[in-house]
């Protein structure tokens, strides 16, 4: 119990630092003044507060790790695992009463919400990921268009001065 405790403890503490660390630059990235065009303005602002509700999630994840030991939720399912294990082992059935039925439904939907928590931050890492693919690839393109007009003018002057027309 204590081992478990401490695990429980220690993600918490690491969601909770993790949070606040990636939070505090995202805020500041809130903050900070640009000279960025506004479309890539608008990029990083959206990024942040997408983030930032990421952050949030992790808090929730992390409290919800957390709370499971501290309300005593896992102590309490334990108890009932103990007690199903033995009516099992003395009579080969098992039949639940309505407290034990719903301390079962209450566990199961505990940590069917926080599994949609972590599902919630598995979709938003990826469509961060997708942001930056989509916002290089803008980029990458536009440096491309710039490159190919800049080396068509070149070949425009090269020729010109082959032709003697400098």
């Amino acid at each position: 119990m204590t081992t478990e405790l401490t695990f429980a403890a220690l993600i918490f503490s690491v969601l909770l630092a993790l949070a606040i660390y990636f939070g505090r630059q995202q805020v500041q990235a809130l903050r900070t003044p640009s000279e960025l065009p506004d479309e890539d303005r608008r990029y990083v602002r959206r990024q942040a507060w997408l983030r930032l509700f990421g952050c949030f999630l992790l808090v929730l994840l992390g409290a919800q790790v957390g709370g499971a030991y501290l309300f005593g939720l896992e102590g309490r399912i334990r108890e009932l695992a103990e007690q199903i294990d033995e009516q099992y082992r003395r009579d080969g059935t098992v039949v639940l009463n309505e407290e034990q039925r719903e301390l079962r439904r209450l566990y199961g939907i505990y940590w069917i919400a926080a599994l949609v928590v972590l599902l919630a931050i598995v979709f938003l890492a990826a469509f961060d990921i997708w942001a930056i693919r989509r916002y290089g690839r803008r980029h990458r393109l536009k440096i491309d268009a710039e490159r190919r007009a800049m080396l068509e003018g070149q070949v425009a002057r090269f020729r010109a001065q082959r032709n003697g027309h400098a």
